[in-house]
């Protein structure tokens, strides 16, 4: 058997990335289409104030004029589908903000929710009240207009009250800057 030219690997190479590209695309189709989410529609000024609710001392950056909110339930169908949780920690490369801007992104470029931000924030040891590190994770504004913590390496899910500490297993969750895109 005949080796490759290296014209000709790049071919085969640039036929096997088109054919993936046009995969994702269909799989990203049925996904989307298997789930039927039917997302109320309101304005960034009504989504942002519904956090600042909550959450009156954080910053929130909403970069779309239009938010497209779902429900709780249709939140916890997609993040038990979803294998982000499954994912591997990696320092540096594959780490909290990678899992908080993904899971956000797959929401949005899957299932049109954009009501899904990535939260900068810090965690906290719930007893002692001492910072243990920096961490991203998520916040989620659902269709009747509440607000829910989610941990996206473990999918752990807690709704966000006023005043309320956000404990997920022994970390305080301190959310500092909500971006929402």
């Amino acid at each position: 058997m005949d080796k490759f030219t290296k014209e000709e690997i790049k071919a085969i190479n640039k036929t096997a990335f088109n054919f993936g590209l046009k995969g994702i695309n269909i799989c990203s189709n049925i996904t989307r289409n298997a789930f039927r989410i039917k997302p109320i529609v309101i304005t960034r000024e009504i989504f942002t104030s519904t956090i600042k609710n909550l959450l009156p001392n954080i910053p929130v950056s909403a970069f779309d004029r239009k938010y497209y909110l779902a429900t709780l339930a249709d939140w916890e169908n997609i993040i038990q589908h979803d294998f982000i949780d499954t994912k591997k920690y990696f320092t540096d490369f594959f780490d909290c903000d990678n899992f908080g801007f993904l899971f956000s992104s797959r929401a949005a470029y899957l299932y049109h929710l954009n009501s899904c931000g990535a939260v900068q924030g810090n965690i906290l040891d719930p007893k002692t009240r001492e910072n243990k590190f920096a961490h991203i994770f998520n916040i989620i504004v659902t269709a009747d207009k509440k607000c829910y913590l989610l941990e996206p390496q473990t999918d752990k899910l807690i709704e966000i009250e006023k005043g309320k500490d956000l404990i997920i297993g022994n970390w305080l969750y301190v959310p500092t800057f909500c971006y929402y895109f």
